[in-house]
């Protein structure tokens, strides 16, 4: 400006720079905002000043918006969260529990007064830090769900967790859990109660049904096994009047502890992104929010996600290739959280030279829980569909890969997978 001072300032919340400054650059001047209320990253505030103390006035607000910086609270680092495939499935009093694609499972047929609930999941992570318990909406369920009884309701009274080597699958030991939170609770059933022990207190939702809700839990101690981890859980729904849960996910992590700030659960904090202008951000270089494959691991940057094995299509590598092999009958998935800053994906759906599906793999694209592209079925090595998908206003996206048959060579791979402003 020609007689004002811009001031870089990144993120720093609210600054009353009418007080600080007074009527020389307060809201009096009708270009000078009477407050900074940033909302994005970084953003300038121009204020007009007079006379010859411009400079002077220019550090008053420089020092302001540091103070204001130093005493915000630091951001978390976003977790990474792996969805377990369940299986085991029993409920004590005649429920039918199945595992449905997106690893996910629900309850039908019979509705008991009460319930039990009790699966096991492997898992090779080490140094396991906590869990998150999601309940999920369906059309089966009344009003939704996310529970059984005739108003979508449920009451968890108590979650258990026993933890096995690999080795000694049937000798689980219990695992103690600490710390619970949720993304929202009954005022009278608080998440606290589903791991104090007292079969008087329990976890409900009302008046948020139909809709989907999450629970997270710390380990008191790391879970660590190094051949892998058998996970043992019990679900108990004592209350009576078929409040048991209808459906639900389970996933784990190893994100150092606290897994968030005592107020908001995981996942919440979008990653660091690559400025606008800068050209496409490749999203293996993102941190994951959430990680399910059905055999290896995610393989990023190119790698295939089994030991040394290397993405190559039709003869040709892609250095920002993701990986993600689907279970046999059900569905990879990885989230991303570009938090609504970008307009458009662009990828490559293929299948690796090393493999090939005899019924088929289906990729999509999905932003906040909405398909928003599906490719034709995939079966043959060095097959491969482009797409463009328009994200503007998407918060979460996520990748599938969906194998509706046995997953021997099913070797999918996103090509080059990015994000564009």
């Amino acid at each position: 400006m020609e007689d004002g001072v811009a001031v870089e300032d990144p993120r720093v919340g609210e600054v009353d720079v009418g007080r600080a400054l007074g009527p020389r650059a307060g809201g009096e001047d009708a270009r000078s905002p009477p407050c900074l209320k940033c909302t994005s990253n970084p953003c300038f505030l121009f204020f007009s000043l007079g006379g010859s103390k411009a400079t002077d006035d220019a550090k008053v607000v420089g020092t302001l918006i540091q103070k204001t910086k130093l005493d915000r609270p630091p951001v978390p680092p976003p977790i990474t969260w792996t969805t377990l495939q369940l299986e085991a499935l029993s409920s004590a009093h005649g429920a039918t529990l199945t595992r449905l694609p997106d690893l996910s499972v629900l309850a039908s047929d019979t509705k008991p007064d009460k319930d039990v609930y009790r699966f096991r999941a492997f898992t090779d992570l080490k140094g396991i830090t906590g869990i998150r318990l999601e309940v999920l909406p369906d059309d089966s369920l009344a009003n939704k769900g996310p529970g059984r009884a005739d108003n979508g309701n449920f009451v968890l009274h108590e979650l258990k967790l026993a933890a096995a080597p690999k080795a000694e699958p049937d000798k689980p030991q219990p695992v103690p859990l600490q710390n619970a939170v949720a993304d929202h609770s009954q005022g009278s059933y608080p998440v606290a109660g589903i791991i104090d022990g007292n079969p008087g207190t329990g976890w409900a939702m009302l008046p948020q049904v139909g809709q989907a809700h999450f629970a997270v839990l710390e380990t008191r101690d790391d879970i660590r096994h190094e051949a892998g981890t058998w996970l043992h859980f019990t679900l108990e729904h004592d209350f009576g009047g078929q409040h048991t849960i209808g459906r639900f996910r389970v996933s784990v992590t190893t994100a150092p502890r606290p897994l968030r700030d005592g107020r908001t659960p995981p996942p919440v904090t979008p990653p660091l992104v690559t400025a606008k202008g800068r050209g496409p951000d490749y999203l293996a270089n993102w941190p994951e929010v959430e990680v399910s494959v059905g055999h290896g691991s995610l393989g990023k940057k190119g790698e295939l996600g089994y030991g040394d094995a290397k993405v190559l299509v039709n003869g040709f590598p892609s250095p920002n290739a993701v990986s993600m092999h689907p279970p046999a009958n059900g569905m990879s998935r990885v989230q991303y959280y570009p938090g609504k800053s970008y307009s458009t994906f662009k990828g490559t759906a293929a299948i690796n030279d090393t493999g090939g599906s005899e019924t088929g793999l289906l990729f999509k694209v999905v932003g906040d829980g909405k398909v928003l592209w599906e490719s034709r079925p995939l079966k043959n090595k060095n097959e491969t569909q482009d797409c463009t998908v328009p994200i503007a206003g998407v918060e979460r996206l996520e990748l599938q890969v969906e194998c509706k048959g046995g997953h021997g060579g099913a070797h999918s791979v996103w090509l080059e997978p990015h994000l564009l402003k």
